[in-house]
């Protein structure tokens, strides 16, 4: 089954406003509103540890900004309080609009996924995510003509401690399976090891497709604007047999207050799971360390002292459409 991206993202500012009354407007997002995310006084210092909403507010500026293949800087549904104090965020709801590549048996078509919904504690149990949802998200989608809407469903696993993952043997000088960075040569070999057969759901017949641009994107393209240490957290590497120096598999991770592991696939005709599951975990945990613990870090207070794997996240289970 060959594809290709189909993307419907809006291209110019959208002008629809509702008054909420009470001070709130729900509008669309324009590139501007990015400032809105920027945490309220200075950067934490070197080596102090920052809130658990760094990354989350890293990602949702990049988003804002228009650096992404899934929504422009004008697919973000926000409701703004008008009345907000001097040092007041006034945005106090949001939710935007993804455009997802995906298929229906051997059909191209394009799925709408709202993400990163929110609300202002303040502002809560008042029905503002319904209005961004009826009258803005659904809208929208319907208007470009995604075939359906879907909030992602995941089946996560935790793992609570990583003192669990076994230690290496130290008998032995290097581990059998290696993790090396991706470059721009390794699209081919990414796009064909996100297949439908080889992410284990050959029976499938609605799902995502991850194609040379999502991949270029991901691996390569997010790195080019990144903005911060917390910014553009995904990190994929593709997994080498050490004894034969042959590629044999792709992980992809990332960090959202917590370590996940989203994505992990070997060719299983080269390499098995129960070979490289702990020596990849191994040097995945060592370099998730080196990018958030400060040096010297104590071991309690790491931030990468568990792992969530997040199993099955690009199934769409019936119970998540809105056709």
């Amino acid at each position: 089954m060959s594809m290709s991206t189909v993307f419907a993202l809006q291209e110019g500012l959208r002008t629809q406003r509702i008054d909420l009354g009470n001070g709130l407007i729900m509008r669309w997002s324009t590139r501007a509103d990015a400032d809105n995310w920027e945490p309220i006084g200075p950067p934490p210092p070197p080596g102090e540890i920052p809130g658990s909403n760094e990354v989350v507010r890293a990602s949702g500026r990049r988003l804002l900004r228009g650096n992404s293949t899934v929504m422009s800087e004008y697919d973000y549904a926000l409701v703004e309080n008008t009345r907000a104090g001097p040092g007041e965020n006034p945005i106090v709801s949001c939710a935007c609009l993804h455009a997802m590549p995906g298929y229906y048996d051997s059909v191209q078509l394009q799925f709408g996924k709202p993400k990163v919904i929110a609300t202002h504690p303040n502002f809560r149990i008042k029905g503002l995510v319904r209005r961004l949802f009826e009258d803005m998200i659904h809208p929208a989608s319907d208007e470009r003509d995604d075939l359906v809407q879907f909030i992602l469903g995941e089946q996560k696993t935790v793992l609570p401690d990583l003192a669990l993952i076994p230690k290496a043997d130290p008998n032995n000088t290097s581990e059998p399976f290696t993790l090396r960075t991706v470059t721009l040569d390794d699209m081919p070999y990414l796009v064909r090891m996100s297949t439908p057969d080889k992410l284990h759901r050959p029976t499938t017949e609605i799902g995502l497709v991850f194609d040379e641009a999502y991949w270029r994107f991901t691996a390569h393209d997010v790195y080019q604007t990144k903005q911060s240490m917390f910014d553009a957290s995904r990190q994929t590497c593709i997994v080498v047999d050490a004894q034969t120096g042959k590629d044999v598999g792709v992980t992809v991770t990332s960090f959202m207050g917590h370590w996940q592991i989203d994505l992990f696939v070997l060719d299983g005709a080269v390499a098995t799971y129960h070979q490289a599951l702990f020596p990849v975990l191994r040097q995945l945990g060592s370099m998730a360390k080196d990018r958030y613990d400060y040096p010297g870090m104590p071991e309690d207070e790491s931030m990468i002292d568990s792992l969530i794997l997040a199993l099955g996240s690009h199934h769409l289970p019936a119970s998540c459409w809105r056709p």
